[in-house]
């Protein structure tokens, strides 16, 4: 595979379509100011102007980003083509290959002038994001010119081109050797689907979580005379801290089956997740998976544009798109469904795992019916039902959900897995919480961590080149 290839692939795309799409910039819109002050590439005066119209200021930021008509002109491709993009190994005086992506780095350009004219669903999920600090982003009732779409177009050329070289080259010459090409292979290659049937390890449950119209209780089933009845908590209306180490710690607990009327948490200990992968091989399958489903989202976006333009699908670089994309966007269909079950419980874990306690209520919290039936992974009935008498099996039917809690490396457990034990639980699920995206749909234009794994990634490199 020759890597140079990739970079003239690169560099005819943005040629090209600057040909095909951008003669119309010629077209009066906005003020001669704003155009003059473009043309003496005072670009942060126009990106920051509102009185410049979107397309103006969108442009202004993508020469704020170095990203031009002029740098690609080099009919030899002898430039080094990361350095054309403002990618550096360095941030300051620190190595640092990751801050083009920070809040400073050159990305931020792109997306604040896709914040200007992108179409709406991306400008959205942006403010969602935070990443539309621009005054004046476009909003539901603002249409877009054909120069809107141009200038977008030209723009996420630019991004994916950076996102490519960013994740890829990592020693930044210029050039996307096939050791570097690797990390495509090398973030699936490892991971051991058998061991990923048995990824989740949980000791029993003692407790339980309660709700009332006005309080949160912690409960233990059958504590209190001879077995028949309850023994509860009260929490203050807080959910953190609940723990068996913490019930009745302080001799507060009570008798309590008349509170017993609204649903009920199963408390269940979370004592491994084991790791499918290295934390190495995590990074690498993370930073594929980031530019992977970017490409195929901004891929999808471009499509529509291009045809908006009176481009066709049958015109080669939509072809090629579609052809792409519905390779990434492949529902998972290459998984067994009990691999796609294990997954999707690794991934909402990652998601829901709580980091502070304003988020409690929501978070550490699991669907039963997405854990029922992966015994390998937590046997959450036989859980439920050795720590549910028969005298409460009414209540226990009524169960929904179980929350989370996590081992520390003293043996003691806690609500927030960033203070479990490293290696053996925050690691993974720090990893799979980047990764998740919800369930594999075929052709959705939603990239998840189980479509990556069915997916050829010579199949893509092949068409970078």
């Amino acid at each position: 595979m020759n890597s140079a290839l990739i970079k003239r692939r690169w560099m005819a795309l943005i040629l090209g379509l600057q040909i095909l799409i951008l003669p119309g910039c010629a077209e009066d819109e906005g003020s001669t100011t704003c155009k003059d002050r473009l043309n003496q590439k005072q670009y942060s005066s126009v990106a920051n102007d509102r009185r410049c119209s979107n397309y103006e200021r969108a442009s202004g930021y993508l020469g704020m980003a170095g990203f031009g008509f002029a740098p690609f002109l080099d009919a030899r491709g002898n430039q080094n083509f990361s350095r054309i993009m403002g990618l550096s190994e360095y941030d300051g005086v620190h190595k640092d290959l990751d801050g083009w992506k920070s809040d400073t780095g050159v990305l931020r350009p792109y997306e604040e002038a896709m914040c200007l004219v992108g179409p709406q669903k991306l400008v959205d999920s942006l403010v969602d994001q935070e990443k539309c600090s621009v005054s004046g982003y476009r909003k539901n009732e603002t249409s877009r010119s054909r120069l809107d779409i141009e200038i977008f177009i030209f723009g996420i050329l630019g991004e994916l081109a950076l996102r490519t070289f960013g994740e890829l080259d990592r020693d930044r010459n210029g050039e996307i050797s096939s050791t570097e090409l690797g990390i495509f292979r090398e973030a699936t290659a490892n991971i051991d689907l058998e061991t990923a049937n048995t990824a989740v390890f949980s000791s029993d449950t003692t407790i339980f979580q309660a709700l009332t119209d006005s309080s949160v209780y912690m409960v233990k089933l059958g504590a209190s005379f001879f077995g028949l009845l309850p023994k509860c908590q009260d929490m203050n209306n807080s959910f953190s801290g609940i723990l068996p180490s913490n019930f009745d710690k302080d001799g507060s607990s009570f008798t309590c089956l008349n509170l017993l009327l609204s649903e009920l948490v199963p408390i269940v200990k979370i004592d491994e997740v084991t790791r499918i992968f290295t934390q190495e091989s995590g990074q690498k399958l993370s930073s594929v998976f980031a530019l992977t489903s970017t490409y195929a989202e901004r891929a999808a976006l471009m499509r529509e544009d291009l045809i908006t333009l009176g481009f066709t699908p049958e015109k080669d670089f939509l072809d090629l798109m579609d052809s792409v994309v519905s390779d990434m966007d492949n529902g998972g269909e290459c998984l067994s469904e009990d691999n796609l079950g294990i997954f999707s419980v690794l991934s909402e874990m990652g998601k829901t795992a709580a980091t502070g306690s304003d988020a409690l209520k929501e978070k550490n919290l699991l669907k039963l019916t997405t854990l029922k039936g992966l015994r390998s992974v937590i046997d959450v009935q036989q859980l439920i039902d050795n720590s549910c008498p028969k005298l409460f099996q009414n209540f226990c039917d009524t169960i929904t959900h179980v929350r989370m809690i996590y081992k520390k490396s003293d043996g003691s457990y806690t609500d927030f897995y960033p203070d479990a034990i490293e290696d053996r639980i925050r690691i993974p699920l720090n990893v799979f919480g980047k990764l998740s995206k919800g369930e594999p749909v075929k052709d959705d234009e939603i990239i998840t961590f189980q479509e990556l794994m069915c997916f050829d990634s010579d199949a893509f490199l092949n068409n970078l080149e």
